[in-house]
């Protein structure tokens, strides 16, 4: 069998392949405007209430239609149906949200939003396996998923000069435009298919595996999701940095923090298996939530939100090349992918009750606590699970 030559880990080529292409350009067509949902919805006169109300409605939509999106990839792999489905809700969505002067119109713009993401997350994830030797997968994802953060740090740069200057309805147009870059790249000549190598069906129950693999980045993410959050309303509430920049200043160090961790993960997972590389994402949550407590709010969120990338790179990288490899035995990518992301998406949804009940009916110090209580829950339930998940693996 011959030599299959791997990427080192910081070259970048001349001329991007076509799929890297696609990741940077889905990476700006996510930070276009959704980042920006709730600024939006302020300036249009809502209220706290009203915004959260239709901010959770389109998380609900969400992850209602994450496995339908899943299955949707999967019966029209090699085709680019799902492309079309994403133009037309993008579309609409960006028509509703112009013409909205009441909350239905907003309700179906944020539905319309959300069945989009729905549709992109897993089809990206697929476009990025099509046709990969096994061995050359985790090198793949790795360098996709960090050109995903590269785009999307950019996007957000880009999003937030746009709309200081020009309003929330430029945003709208410069959506349309990413979107139309998108079109274009994965609309022209199919990808060059390599050969692939197929393995031998999993002996043991993946859907059990998978399973406790989304109750653990669910209980993980109750506690991760709001953390930050937490802090920036903390430093809001001191007033020593403006809404709009501290938000800003938060995501920018995140997804550069993605960046370089996402590269590092192609060799971490190289190093030890996924196994261990999630139950380390696990880990880091207390370590951010000690630092929460420890440090005032103005010290703690650059070593809370490197670590935010840290572990967030870590395990997409990790339940990517997981799932490549039972999509080479499977060619069930999107839904599998789907299901892992609607379990772990339920506990990014719960958070926030959890994270701000805890703040208001005691104080910030006792949600960071028991907030990391559930870092160390989904590590021990990953721990204990061991036995059981022989099969999620990372070809090397």
């Amino acid at each position: 069998m011959p030599a299959i030559a791997r990427p080192t880990l910081f070259s970048i080529p001349r001329v991007l392949p076509r799929i890297h292409q696609i990741n940077l350009a889905t990476a700006l067509l996510r930070s276009g405007f959704m980042p920006f949902l709730s600024l939006f919805l302020y300036e249009r006169g809502l209220g706290l209430a009203a915004i959260g109300m239709v901010m959770g409605f389109g998380s609900s939509v969400q992850l209602m239609a994450a496995v339908p999106g899943g299955l949707l990839i999967d019966h029209t792999r090699g085709r680019s149906v799902w492309l079309l489905v994403v133009a037309v809700l993008v579309l609409a969505s960006s028509f509703c949200l112009m013409q909205a002067h009441d909350l239905v119109s907003l309700f179906c713009a944020v539905a319309m939003m959300s069945l989009a993401e729905a549709v992109v997350v897993p089809a990206i994830l697929v476009l990025n396996l099509e046709g990969l030797a096994p061995h050359g997968m985790i090198d793949r994802v790795a360098h996709s998923q960090a050109l995903g953060h590269m785009g999307r740090a950019v996007g957000l740069m880009l999003s937030g000069v746009i709309g200081s200057h020009f309003g929330f309805s430029a945003l709208i147009g410069f959506e349309a435009i990413y979107l139309l870059i998108l079109l274009g790249l994965v609309w022209r000549a199919p990808m060059p298919r390599m050969p692939v190598e197929r393995i031998a069906p999993l002996p043991m129950n993946t859907g059990v595996e998978l399973i406790l693999l989304g109750v653990a980045l669910g209980l993980f993410q109750i506690g991760n999701a709001v953390l930050h959050v937490l802090l920036s309303l903390e430093l809001a509430k001191k007033g020593q940095i403006s809404g709009p920049m501290l938000a800003s200043h938060i995501a920018m160090i995140a997804q550069v923090a993605m960046i370089g961790c996402s590269l590092l993960a192609a060799r971490v997972l190289r190093r030890w298996s996924a196994w261990l590389v999630l139950a380390a994402s696990f880990a880091i949550l207390p370590i951010r939530c000690a630092c929460a407590f420890f440090l005032s709010a103005s010290w703690a969120i650059l070593p809370v939100e490197l670590l935010h990338g840290a572990s967030e790179a870590l395990q997409m990288v990790a339940i990517a090349g997981i799932i490549g490899n039972l999509y080479a035995a499977s060619g069930r990518a999107g839904s599998r992918f789907s299901c892992v992301m609607l379990l772990q998406g339920l506990g990014t949804a719960a958070s926030p009750l959890v994270g701000g009940y805890i703040a208001q009916r005691w104080n910030w110090p006792t949600a960071f606590i028991l907030l990391g209580l559930f870092g160390l829950l989904s590590l021990a339930l990953w721990v204990l699970s061991r036995p059981y998940l022989k099969s999620l693996s990372v070809q090397r």
